[in-house]
């Protein structure tokens, strides 16, 4: 059974027993590769699973073209929480690609972040287990984009390449 982490310092690993966390993103290389060097201008539009049966991907971009892609992870598929000893696990439940830091609100709060009231508006925020700090943010962007700068590459998130977000729910009675 394959593995995947999430970052217990800012709460995910909590989100996912909570069952607010839902989905996660992955910077997929192949993926980024392919449409930095043959699609560099075009958008995803679309994305939908094969009939093929082999976890392939049809990927559909904004100028009309189309290409087939295999995604790390697959629909369907059980994933070990690491840290856990086996006690929790995830099925992916569904796929899509989007850039790094445009998700709207839902997807934002799906990825474990908390909607609250501060200051008479309303905030996103998560908690930094380290620093015993609430980061708060008036946009759901913003809030993402701190987090992401927080658990990866700056490099990466500047420069808001595609990622493949899987989403999935918490296999009970394990």
């Amino acid at each position: 059974m394959r593995k995947v982490k999430f970052e217990n310092r800012y709460g995910q690993f909590q989100a996912v027993i909570n069952e607010t966390k839902k989905q996660f993103r992955q910077v997929e290389k192949n993926l980024v590769n392919y449409l930095d060097t043959h699609y560099p201008q075009a958008k995803v539009v679309g994305i939908e699973p094969l009939m093929s049966g082999d976890g392939m991907f049809r990927v559909m971009l904004d100028i009309g073209v189309s290409f087939d892609y295999k995604p790390k992870y697959q629909i369907g598929e059980v994933l070990e929480v690491i840290g856990t000893r086996g006690k929790v696990k995830i099925k992916i439940t569904g796929i899509y690609i989007q850039r790094l830091c445009n998700a709207n609100v839902e997807q934002v709060l799906n990825e474990g972040f908390a909607i609250t009231r501060k200051d008479g508006y309303r905030q996103y925020c998560y908690y930094d287990r380290e620093e015993k700090n609430f980061y708060y943010y008036r946009s759901h962007n913003q809030c993402l984009i701190s987090f992401l700068y927080r658990t990866m590459d700056v490099e990466t998130v500047l420069n808001n390449p595609y990622s493949v977000v899987y989403e999935f729910e918490v296999i009970k009675n394990v």
